[in-house]
């Protein structure tokens, strides 16, 4: 994961992403994640799950800890720019390190963990833009700016480790698969969340649609 961190980290530290393409990446990453999820996963935990009924209130558990982590991180996982004082800036930083941990926990232990690193790297590397933009304005040294940055990336790895581990060396009993699940209804909500913002007039409409094709075809390739 340290590959889109360095990449937006460094964009960033160079030039501010213009809004006009600031849009379509935050497109195109949310139709990969949701065409991710929808051919990938969500077949995966429910081929495999003992009980449908509760891998789909788990699913629904980890759409609404999304939300409500978006009540503190301002968007952040979404592209979204609010520059803010420190107090703020923390808080949001603490709720997308908690979203990226999250996302990560399903690496290791799921048989679509490439699709899903793709699917992250992708999606990280506006997201590492914004963050250094907000970081910027906060006047830091660079030591603790790379550390700022680095912890989003050792957060995902974090997320991914710790699943591994509780999964493979541990006495807890439980069915990796709720864990992907409920990784799921974070996707969900971060994907069609980004596809129905950007709904303004014909020629976005054409551009959302090429961007989805785009990512469903790239999404079949990484089966």
């Amino acid at each position: 994961m340290a590959l889109p961190v360095l990449v937006g980290a460094s964009y960033a530290y160079v030039h501010t992403l213009n809004k006009q393409y600031a849009k379509p990446i935050s497109i195109f990453t949310a139709a990969l994640l949701l065409c991710i999820t929808v051919i990938n996963f969500l077949p995966e935990v429910f081929e495999h799950v003992p009980n449908k009924s509760y891998a789909g209130i788990v699913i629904l558990l980890g759409l609404l800890l999304q939300l409500g982590l978006e009540r503190y991180s301002n968007g952040l996982e979404h592209g979204h720019v609010h520059n803010a004082g420190q107090v703020k800036f923390y808080i949001s930083y603490i709720a997308l390190l908690l979203h990226s941990f999250v996302e990560g926990t399903p690496l290791l232990i799921s048989v679509n963990g490439n699709s899903l690193l793709v699917g992250l790297i992708v999606h990280n590397i506006p997201v590492t833009i914004i963050l250094m933009q907000l970081i910027k304005h906060l006047n830091y040294s660079s030591f603790i700016n790379l550390t700022l940055i680095s912890m989003l990336g050792l957060s995902t790895v974090g997320g991914a480790l710790a699943a591994q581990y509780i999964t493979q060396y541990t006495e807890l009993v439980f069915d990796v698969h709720y864990v992907l699940a409920f990784v799921c209804g974070l996707f969900l909500h971060i994907g069609t969340s980004l596809l129905f913002e950007f709904n303004r007039g014909k020629q976005q409409l054409i551009l959302k649609l090429f961007l989805v094709v785009v990512a469903l075809g790239l999404c079949l390739l990484l089966r």
